[in-house]
């Protein structure tokens, strides 16, 4: 098994696959299939969630980094832009486990 009934991936490849399988191979903003990097949401250095699979999510490498709008140029459009997709018992589950309340 890939990962644990928790949601959590035992390794950082397998958490990226996980994602990839949870969510799909393409950008989730813009629908490419191309250059395709799995995004941490919360910080990495995080461990409550740095393997969560939900805290994972498809971006092309100019979502991801390079465009105006992404999500390290933009975390603030990125946060409002993820949180209209996943919704708001999404991320009150992923700030709940980045708190370690579980």
């Amino acid at each position: 098994m890939s990962r644990r009934k928790d949601g959590v991936a035992r390794n950082r490849k397998i958490w990226k696959e996980e994602v990839r399988r949870v969510y799909g191979s393409k950008c989730i903003i813009c629908g490419s299939f191309e250059n395709i990097e799995i995004h941490h949401i919360i910080s990495r250095r995080n461990q409550n969630v740095c393997r969560y699979i939900p805290n994972g999510v498809p971006l092309c490498h100019d979502h991801h980094a390079v465009n105006e709008k992404s999500a390290h140029k933009d975390p603030d459009w990125f946060e409002e832009f993820i949180l209209g997709c996943r919704g708001k018992e999404w991320e009150e589950d992923l700030i709940a486990k980045s708190n370690g309340e579980y």
